[in-house]
């Protein structure tokens, strides 16, 4: 699952007994740990990961000393666990699978039922090439970067002078227009604002009960026949696809039997390229926070790509974006002498893993020069997912991902003078854990602004409180 629900205390628990634990079924589980150490149930973890997504694995694991403990997680038992040596376990695609692991109801609404998030073995790896081949290609990446830096400014230049501007809907509208554009995808200034709607509710917010969730299922219905209506025009050649655009390639792709995806299934893996780039609109908000929070770095940032580089990751590793990923055990096999049954849920906590003391030093202090000392393993840095990019289920767009971070941190700190007018304070109650009230920036200057034409686009997020 791409999506699903600490600064860690030293544990008790040694790394290879974690390991041990992964997979392991509940009955299965109380049976061969009480020879070793008892690992506890937790009663009432739906409602803990509800309130608080992001840290109640960590709170409850300092609580009862441990790195891993078993609840009930909709209803469905589930080990839940951290660390690199975890990870390393979970994307090990012999004894773990996608299929089956994330929840349906998840599927309606930020990743789509049958995309290549759910997909295992061949079929997997043919569509990720799919995937791959679009940031892969030569000048592909730079391009998309180049046109949301460009689209950026233009729309910077629309902010009155000394405005109020809501920073994460300017950036979901920048990035909407600039994946679009990348994508093949055509887009009316009339419907940006419903595109932009349709595509920021598949992730925000990623509730999984009550009316939210619904609003986001319908959306999701109506974005998936956008999408499908367009892929059907291409294969019928009513319109024209742009060559190695993902709409052109989506539209033609074959699964390994074959045969073209059906429109509806060409239609979630195109909303799996649009997605995910919006999504980056949450990292341009955690990027004026750590700014703002971390002042000394706004300077040196400006005037040093190489820290520019890993102040970035460490946004990724510092802020909480995804809580954890799911994986099912694929076969029953033994592992360090414990024996995992066939068919169990194991949730890997991604913030957790990003915060562990074991290989993070401080893990609570911002701190980018940590990336200056070693390169993060493939399994250690994983907001993203962990493992390789082409065999596995880690993003295939995270250089994408960093790229247009670079961009954003550079405007910011380059092209902008601004201070920010509203709290800081995240929400983590929230999926994903944005501030409660928009992220305003008060006062807005950007250089060049008043010597350049406002584009013709239409309307700019200013002056506006929308609460997320």
């Amino acid at each position: 699952m791409a999506f699903a629900l600490m600064t860690t205390l030293p544990r008790l628990m040694p790394a290879g007994l974690l390991q041990q634990l992964a997979g392991v079924g509940v009955d299965t589980l109380r049976g061969l740990v009480s020879r070793t150490q008892p690992l506890p149930e937790v009663p009432g973890c739906t409602l803990g990961l509800l309130r608080d997504p992001y840290r109640f694995v960590l709170r409850t694991g300092a609580r009862l000393g441990t790195d891993a403990f078993i609840g009930r997680l909709l209803f469905r038992r589930t080990v839940f666990l951290m660390g690199e040596e975890a990870a390393a376990l979970i994307y090990n695609a012999e004894l773990f699978q996608r299929q089956g692991a994330a929840p349906l109801r998840l599927q309606r609404t930020l990743f789509g039922v049958g995309g290549i998030q759910t997909l295992d073995g061949r079929e997997h790896r043919r569509r990720k090439t799919l995937f791959m081949d679009l940031v892969a290609a030569p000048g592909q990446v730079h391009r998309l970067a180049d046109l949301a830096a460009a689209e950026l400014r233009a729309q910077a230049r629309a902010w009155p002078r000394g405005s109020d501007v809501d920073w994460y809907a300017e950036m979901r509208l920048v990035l909407l227009r600039s994946v679009c554009a990348w994508a093949g995808l055509p887009l009316d200034a009339d419907e940006e604002d419903e595109r932009c709607e349709q595509l920021s509710s598949l992730f925000d917010p990623a509730h999984v009960f009550g009316p939210p969730q619904w609003q986001a299922w319908w959306m999701r219905r109506r974005a998936e026949r956008w999408c499908a209506r367009l892929v059907t025009e291409v294969r019928a050649g009513a319109r024209d696809a742009p060559p190695d655009s993902a709409l052109q390639l989506i539209s033609n792709y074959v699964d390994s039997s074959g045969a073209l995806l059906s429109p509806r299934a060409a239609a979630v893996e195109l909303l799996n390229v649009l997605r995910p780039v919006v999504a980056v609109s949450v990292y341009a908000v955690f990027i004026a926070l750590a700014l703002e929070d971390n002042p000394a770095y706004r300077e040196r940032v400006a005037d040093d790509d190489r820290l520019l580089s890993v102040f970035v990751q460490e946004v990724r590793r510092f802020y909480p974006f995804f809580p954890m990923v799911a994986a099912r055990t694929r076969q029953a096999f033994e592992w360090q002498g414990l024996r995992f049954p066939a068919g169990v849920r194991v949730m890997l906590d991604l913030y957790a893993t990003n915060h562990d003391v074991r290989r993070w030093e401080s893990p609570d202090i911002f701190h980018p020069e940590r990336f200056f000392r070693r390169e993060p393993g493939a399994y250690t840095l994983v907001p993203q997912g962990g493992g390789d990019a082409w065999m596995h289920h880690r993003c295939p767009g995270e250089s994408l991902t960093l790229m247009l971070m670079q961009d954003v941190t550079r405007f910011l700190v380059r092209e902008m003078d601004y201070r920010i007018d509203s709290p800081r304070a995240l929400q983590w109650s929230r999926l994903p854990p944005l501030p409660r009230h928009a992220l305003r920036l008060a006062d807005v200057r950007v250089a060049g602004a008043a010597a350049l034409p406002a584009p013709a686009r239409k309307h700019a997020r200013v002056g506006k409180t929308r609460p997320h």
